[in-house]
C-alpha cells in the first residue's frame, strides 16, 4: 500500500494534468464566432449541470454514509440543516467576493454603463479604459489587461481549492479518497474545457485564458497538499474528527460556489430568447454530465 502522502501526490498530479490539458482543447485550434458561441453555450449548460448532477449529490451521498445507523428525527434534522447551511455559504462567500471585486471596477465612464447595462451585473472583467470615448467603445476589443481576474475564474478557483481540501482531508483513507477525487475528476475535466470557453468569449487573451486556467488547475493540488499537511502536523487535535462527514460539508461548500459560478456562466449569455439552437445547446450541455454520472458508482 502507498503512502497516504505519495498516494496523494499521484492524484494530484493526476487532477493537475487533467484539467490543463482540457482546458487547453478550445485554445488548439481557431475557433470562429459560431463555433466559440456554441461552444460557450454549451459550457453554461456544462457547468450548471455539473453542480446540481455531480457536485452537490456527492456531497449529500459522502455527508450520508456513515450516518445511515444514525436514522433519529433530530439526527435527520441536524444533516438537512448541515447540507444547506454548507450550500449556502458557499455561493454567498462567492457573492460577496464577486460584489466586493466589482468595487474596483472604474466608475469615470458613462460609456461603461452603456455597455455593460445589457449584461449582467456580476461580470467583474468589463472594465473598459478610462479614457475610452464613444466611438472607440463601439470596437469589438476589450481592454482585458486591467483585469487580473474574472468571475467565473476566482469562483473555479475557491471551487477547486475545496474540492482540494476535502481531498486531503480524506487522503489517509484510501476508499475515501478514491471516492473524492472521482466525484472531483467527473467535473474537473468539463469545468476546465467551460472556464477557458467562457474566458475566450469574454475577450481575453489566449496567452491571459492560459494563466486563468494554470491558476484554476493549481488550486485543487494545493489546497489537497496544504490540509494534508495541516492534518499531518495536527494529528492529534484531529484525531477524533469524523473526516468521512466533514468531506461530505466540504463538498457540498465547494458545490455552494460551483452553483455560483453556474449561474453567472448562464446569466451571461446573450438574452436571445425563442432562439432554438442557444436554448438546444445549452441542453445539450447540461446533459452531458447526467450521461458521464450514469456509470459512476461506489
Amino acid at each position: 500500500m502507498l503512502n497516504p502522502f505519495v498516494w496523494l501526490l499521484l492524484l494530484c498530479m493526476a487532477m493537475l494534468v487533467a484539467s490543463f490539458v482540457a482546458g487547453c482543447i478550445p485554445l488548439a485550434t481557431k475557433l470562429s464566432e459560431s463555433k466559440l458561441n456554441f461552444l460557450t453555450f454549451v459550457s453554461a449548460g456544462l457547468l450548471i449541470s455539473t453542480s446540481l448532477v455531480v457536485i452537490i449529490p456527492e456531497g449529500v451521498e459522502t455527508l450520508y454514509t456513515n450516518k445511515v445507523s444514525d436514522t433519529t428525527e433530530e439526527a435527520q434534522l441536524a444533516d438537512h440543516t448541515a447540507v444547506g447551511l454548507s450550500l449556502l455559504i458557499g455561493f454567498a462567500m462567492m457573492f460577496v467576493i464577486d460584489q466586493v471585486s466589482s468595487m474596483h471596477i472604474h466608475p469615470t465612464t458613462s460609456t461603461a454603463s452603456v455597455n455593460i447595462k445589457g449584461r449582467n451585473s456580476l461580470e467583474l472583467d468589463a472594465m473598459l479604459a478610462p479614457s475610452e470615448t464613444p466611438s472607440s467603445s463601439s470596437e469589438p476589443h476589450h481592454h482585458t489587461h486591467n483585469v487580473s481576474i474574472t468571475t467565473p475564474t476566482i469562483g473555479l478557483i475557491v471551487h477547486a481549492a475545496a474540492d482540494g481540501i476535502a481531498l486531503g482531508a480524506s487522503a489517509s483513507h484510501p476508499q475515501l479518497s478514491m471516492v473524492v477525487f472521482f466525484a472531483i475528476m467527473l467535473h474537473k475535466a468539463p469545468s476546465a474545457f467551460a472556464l477557458t470557453t467562457v474566458l475566450l468569449s469574454e475577450g481575453l487573451s489566449r496567452a491571459r485564458v492560459r494563466q486563468h486556467l494554470l491558476m484554476f488547475s493549481l488550486s485543487a493540488p494545493i489546497g489537497a497538499i496544504s490540509t494534508y499537511a495541516l492534518l499531518h502536523f495536527f494529528s492529534e487535535s484531529f484525531s477524533t474528527v469524523n473526516l468521512e462527514y466533514w468531506t461530505g460539508i466540504l463538498l457540498l461548500f465547494s458545490g455552494g460556489t460551483f452553483l455560483y459560478v453556474a449561474m453567472h456562466a448562464i446569466q451571461e449569455l446573450p438574452n436571445n430568447k425563442g432562439d432554438h439552437w442557444q436554448i438546444g445547446s445549452i441542453l445539450l450541455g447540461m446533459l452531458i454530465p447526467f450521461v458521464l454520472n450514469l456509470n459512476h458508482s461506489h
